[in-house]
């Protein structure tokens, strides 16, 4: 009897999960913001894919990543970090694997967490703070496509 009250408790919660609408994309971090954003795979892809022009961006160079659509940026990102493609769409140069350019930051530069990563503001781009290494790579991933995109530059 207690077995099956459970499982009657339990079907009644996923039913009611399920009629939930799926949660919408938080707004994307403003240019030169107030406030540091944090690195999590849902604010960096309100970013990504909230941004037209670096949404765009992310269509063409990234295409078949799965990450030009928030929901499909969201799972990517909860993943690992994609590499990041240069100027020219290779993983040379600027781009390459994120999460090692954080460690080398720590490493090299002393880098600790939580970190804010400024940009010049004549750039324009959002303010995000890293809590680790994954949200460091996440955001140096960001930073990037918004630079490429934006600045035409890597």
């Amino acid at each position: 009897m207690k077995k099956t009250i459970a499982t009657a408790a339990i079907a009644a919660v996923a039913a009611v999960v399920l009629a939930l609408p799926a949660s919408a994309a938080p707004r994307p971090a403003p240019p030169n913001g107030p406030r540091p954003t944090p690195g999590t795979p849902a604010q960096v892809c309100a970013y990504l894919t909230g941004t037209p022009a670096v949404q765009a961006y992310i269509r063409t160079a990234y295409a078949g990543y799965g990450i030009d659509t928030f929901s499909g940026c969201v799972r990517t990102f909860a993943k690992g970090t994609p590499v990041v493609l240069d100027e020219v769409n290779e993983p040379d140069g600027f781009g390459g694997d994120a999460t090692a350019q954080c460690a080398e930051l720590e490493r090299s530069f002393g880098l600790t967490y939580p970190f804010v990563f400024e940009e010049p503001p004549e750039l324009g781009l959002p303010l995000f703070k890293g809590s680790n290494r994954a949200e460091c790579s996440r955001i140096l991933f960001t930073l990037h496509a918004a630079g490429v995109a934006l600045l035409g530059g890597g």
